[in-house]
């Protein structure tokens, strides 16, 4: 439980950061990173830490086009590969896809409204409580 609480302070300093200023900052995303490496190593399970890194790149990489489109500023793209780590593979993409889903919604209302930007932190920190809900409830399975 204490592990979502962290995680819980991470995505509230990046929504906020992201809606003040439109960045997320790397210094939030590298802490990310690390705290989901450390505990790892320093428990002896050094072979979690490779599916973490390789969690990281792959949803870099899945993430890539999104911020070649410019649909995503760099700092998101590093922020969830970060979340990735913490979260794992299935986790992470549970993760991307109901945030990017709750982005399309978000971005159909902004059309509507004729704004052009989502700061992709706020479907993200939605997905994420989403996600961890389900966890917490024992939901994981089924959903």
């Amino acid at each position: 439980m204490t592990q979502y609480i962290f995680l819980s302070v991470f995505l509230l300093a990046a929504l906020i950061t992201d809606l003040r200023s439109g960045r997320i900052p790397d210094v939030l995303s590298l802490t990310v990173l690390l705290l989901a490496l450390i505990p790892r190593l320093v428990s002896g399970n050094a072979k979690e830490v490779i599916p973490c890194i390789l969690t990281a790149a792959l949803l870099m990489i899945s993430m890539l086009p999104l911020f070649m489109l410019r649909a995503l500023g760099g700092g998101d793209v590093k922020f969830c590969a970060a979340l990735g780590a913490w979260l794992g593979l299935r986790e992470a993409y549970l993760l991307l896809f109901t945030a990017l889903v709750i982005a399309a919604a978000m971005g159909l209302v902004l059309i509507a409204r004729k704004k052009r930007y989502i700061r992709f932190a706020v479907p993200l920190t939605v997905a994420a409580v989403v996600r961890v809900g389900i966890t917490v409830l024992g939901l994981k399975g089924i959903l």
